[in-house]
């Protein structure tokens, strides 16, 4: 509602898509980093070299 009332200089107005546009890279942003760090964190905790072999199982299991 707020994103409906912004106007600068009548020339920018309904300015609600581009902020759904950085609502939505945001949330992007922050599941792939704690997709990641779950990842790393559950490797860490099984003591395993790498964390790649994890990424698929746990990417399956999130869907």
């Amino acid at each position: 509602m707020l994103a409906k009332k912004i106007n600068i200089a009548n020339f920018m107005t309904r300015l609600e898509a581009i902020l759904a546009i950085i609502w939505f890279i945001t949330i992007f942003i922050r599941f792939s980093l704690f997709f990641y760090v779950t990842v790393l964190g559950l490797a860490q905790t099984l003591k395993l070299q790498d964390y790649r072999p994890l990424v698929f199982p746990l990417g399956i299991l999130l869907i």
